[in-house]
């Protein structure tokens, strides 16, 4: 182990500090690659786990609905009863991890695997996570299944443009220029503007959802003023959105795929895991699982881990860019997300492990992080 560390550690940087960033896919190289990673899937995994594991039902996500929604209730009160800088600076943590968590469940929607049944995944979707976030479901959607279907591509994948806008494509191999650049970027909230006007964009979305959208705001603000609490709605809604939910999102979104610009699915999107407390907060719905969700759409996100580990015997996916611990690794074997994002042909040390266990005719070992919950 000490020997892979030391690899790991002295490892010279495998990009010369003038290298040119690596070249966008071509659309038609990069739809087989997906159409051939797909058939990778079918043959190692078998059609009765395949279909139990991307079985949606009208029940699960209402737990985890009400809960998102209970944690941020349970903040405001918390924060109302115990008049503290400290309970309402933590409150306001909670409650922008909780609009991350209902982004990753609109993300659900988006696929309709928050419910079975359509018109609750539509109405449940729309009047329960994408309205109190100024999404429409619709929009929401195209945007989301365009960055699919074009993953990595300059013109078509919206996530490929935001990573232009905010230099994520490829990045500096220093971690220390690397987080002093995006930390300074994502805290000075300059993400911000380019977030709420995709947000408020009606262009991808119809009349009716954009229309819906504003008098279902009408009617909130108008209840709110008619309470009087116009300046809670406000503090407990609004800065949470503007702040902590954005800093988050510029965090989880670099994360998924950050250094990674391939026409390869097996090693374009990245997953990780981390501690309970990070995963709640940066990851919450299973959300680090990217790699999984990429190749298998259509697995509703309280089935992903159990979607990875099917992954994981698949020669492809486990020499993928798998991580544990966001900003610090956890475990030697493995990267952390931030090192990776700064130097993802830094060998993996995990993927060393396996090439030393076959050498020497030993079982191959396990390559999925280990559980903290």
């Amino acid at each position: 182990m000490h020997s892979i560390d030391a690899r790991l550690d002295l490892e010279p940087d495998p990009r010369p500090p003038t290298a040119e960033a690596p070249s966008a896919p071509a659309p038609v190289a990069a739809e087989d690659a997906r159409l051939s990673a797909m058939r990778v899937v079918r043959r190692h995994v078998d059609q009765a786990t395949l279909a139990r594991l991307q079985r949606t039902d009208n029940h699960t996500n209402v737990f985890y609905i009400a809960a998102d929604w209970l944690a941020i209730g349970g903040a405001v009160v918390t924060s109302l009863l115990v008049p503290s800088t400290v309970v309402l600076v933590c409150a306001l943590m909670v409650i922008g991890s909780r609009q991350r968590a209902l982004m990753n469940l609109l993300h659900q929607a988006s696929h309709a695997q928050l419910f079975a049944n359509h018109r609750a995944n539509y109405w449940c979707g729309q009047l329960l996570i994408a309205f109190p976030l100024l999404i429409g479901l619709g929009s929401y959607r195209k945007s989301h299944l365009a960055h699919h279907r074009h993953l990595w591509d300059e013109e078509l994948d919206p996530k490929t443009i935001r990573y232009g806008e905010l230099r994520l494509v490829t990045v500096a191999p220093r971690r220390s220029r690397f987080l002093l650049r995006h930390l300074g970027y994502s805290l000075a909230l300059r993400q911000v503007p380019a977030n709420l006007r995709a947000a408020l964009s009606h262009q991808a979305g119809s009349r009716v959802e954009t229309w819906g959208r504003a008098a279902y705001w009408l009617v909130v603000v108008g209840v709110a003023v008619a309470c009087g609490v116009e300046r809670e709605l406000l503090l407990y809604w609004g800065v949470p959105y503007l702040v902590v939910l954005q800093v988050i999102r510029y965090w989880t979104d670099a994360a998924e795929h950050s250094g990674l610009r391939s026409d390869d699915p097996w090693t374009a999107t990245r997953s990780w895991t981390a501690g309970p407390l990070v995963r709640w907060l940066l990851a919450p719905h299973a959300d680090s699982y990217h790699l999984a969700h990429h190749l298998v759409a259509s697995v509703p996100h309280y089935r992903l881990k159990a979607l990875h580990r099917e992954l994981l015997q698949i020669p492809e996916y486990a020499a993928g860019h798998h991580c544990d611990g966001f900003f610090l690794r956890r475990r030697p074997e493995y990267l952390s997300v931030i090192r990776d994002i700064c130097r993802p042909d830094c060998p993996r040390p995990a993927l060393l492990m396996v090439e030393h266990a076959r050498d020497r005719g030993m079982q191959r070992p396990e390559l999925e992080p280990a559980s903290s919950t």
